[in-house]
């Protein structure tokens, strides 16, 4: 398999398994974070104070459960993937967009 022919088995189980109407939620959860992490991320740390950083991770160093991007709640923010394209706020997949 070369990379892009992983990514199509990997979009395509992904589709079966979520719609198969007979696998938990568990195994569907457990299908997405396979293909999130073969296909978009990397667990680097990279940039000023980790700002290019795009992996996977939903906690915080500290343990703390990372914030849904398109959540307003518990914590008000402006980043949105809109105003900051490129930046990787999607999920609610740790990131510190800015460096700060």
């Amino acid at each position: 398999f070369n990379s892009e022919m992983k990514r199509t088995w990997l979009s395509l189980s992904a589709f079966f398994i979520l719609v198969c109407p007979l696998v938990t939620h568990a195994a569907k959860d457990a299908i997405l974070s396979a293909v999130n992490a073969s296909i978009v991320c990397n667990e680097k740390l990279k940039g000023k104070k980790d700002a290019r950083y795009r992996g996977c991770q939903v906690r915080t160093k500290t343990g703390r459960q990372c914030q849904k991007w398109s959540s307003q709640s518990p914590h008000k923010h402006t980043m949105t993937e809109k105003k900051r394209p490129r930046k990787g706020l999607v999920g609610k997949f740790c990131r510190n967009p800015d460096g700060h």
